[in-house]
């Protein structure tokens, strides 16, 4: 007598189907997921680009050396990418910011931070997205406790934290001031928490550097350079970065043709989150043009809301229209590490 074989929902799932549950043994795939991304990083097929000359002094003093070389560099690329996912997911998961619990998120964050050949190795900026990452959880915390400023003060600490290992983290710290008056009302008290949130790390980073006879050099790195917009636009050179920029614009352009979608019908919680996301995508992005020269690791930085916004639009679409969506990024992912390995 014969049987029918019914592959039920793994006929038109690929690779999201694994992630849609609540697992805690789905963590380990997550890391083997993150593993197969960045394994053209891992066997050394991709040279390592280490530049310290947009770090801060604590990144330059902590990571100068593991950067250069190509196995720590994506080592400790992996180990980042695992943890940020990890939180990312308990994030979405503690606010129900999704429909329903799954690995989404984590997963979305995996596929973002290897979007592009040089997001696989460290930066300065791989590991500040961790501050912001951290900074999201407080946000949240900050809707649910609209009257206490404490989690104002976390906010801004993170941020501001975020600046000692990427100075530049600073030009987002507007969107981050712009999501909190959207999560929460401003009061006077909130402002001052909110600038004595940004002030403290800095403060502190230049005590330490101040000790060690470095002031000058801390301030000049943190502050001076940071805000020296004279460099807006002025000696970028990105005609030979066409590919890599033609992904990053697809891919904000699909987020922003799925707005209606993110909003309709989902809590007011996850309409002002989604309004956040795009605030730290727009300063994300745009900051870079604030910098000497193109890196392409400065976009990692918002990493966290770009890959809310990716889980998102799994959730609302049909599974097999996912699986495409993910499939098409997963090829253009690889199709650019391709081009890199092959001297493009």
């Amino acid at each position: 007598m014969r049987r029918n074989c019914d592959l039920g929902p793994l006929k038109y799932q690929v690779v999201l189907y694994f992630f849609r549950n609540i697992h805690f043994s789905t963590a380990l795939l997550l890391i083997m997921y993150v593993i197969g991304l960045h394994f053209v990083a891992l066997a050394g097929w991709l040279p390592v680009q280490h530049n310290t000359a947009d770090s801060g002094l604590i990144y330059a003093d902590l990571f100068g050396n593991a950067g250069g070389n190509s196995l720590s560099s994506s080592l400790f690329a992996v180990a980042l990418v695992v943890v940020q996912a990890i939180m990312i997911n308990s994030i979405a998961d503690q606010f129900r910011l999704m429909n329903s619990r799954s690995w989404l998120p984590g997963a979305s964050f995996a596929l973002i931070t290897a979007l592009l050949p040089s997001f696989l190795y460290l930066s300065a900026t791989l590991v500040s997205s961790l501050f912001v990452v951290w900074s999201l959880r407080f946000l949240f915390y900050a809707y649910k406790s609209p009257k206490s400023p404490l989690y104002v003060f976390d906010i801004a600490l993170c941020i501001a934290g975020a600046s000692l290992f990427y100075p530049r983290a600073l030009l987002v710290a507007p969107a981050l001031f712009i999501a909190v008056g959207i999560m929460r009302s401003w009061g006077p008290r909130d402002y001052m928490v909110f600038i004595a949130g940004l002030i403290l790390p800095l403060q502190l980073g230049w005590t330490w550097y101040f000790w060690r006879d470095q002031a000058g050099a801390f301030f000049q790195r943190h502050i001076s350079d940071v805000f020296n917009w004279p460099q807006l636009v002025t000696g970028l050179d990105i005609s030979g970065e066409w590919p890599g920029l033609a992904v990053i614009s697809l891919l904000f352009l699909f987020f922003i043709f799925q707005i209606s979608g993110y909003t309709r019908g989902k809590s007011i919680l996850v309409q002002k989150s989604v309004t956040v996301m795009f605030w730290l995508l727009v300063f994300g992005g745009l900051h870079i043009f604030f910098c000497a020269d193109w890196q392409w690791d400065r976009f990692v930085l918002v990493g966290a809301p770009a890959a809310l916004l990716l889980a998102y639009s799994y959730e609302d679409m049909k599974p097999l229209y996912a699986e495409i969506l993910h499939l098409i990024i997963l090829i253009a992912a690889f199709a650019l590490q391709f081009m890199y390995i092959s001297g493009f």
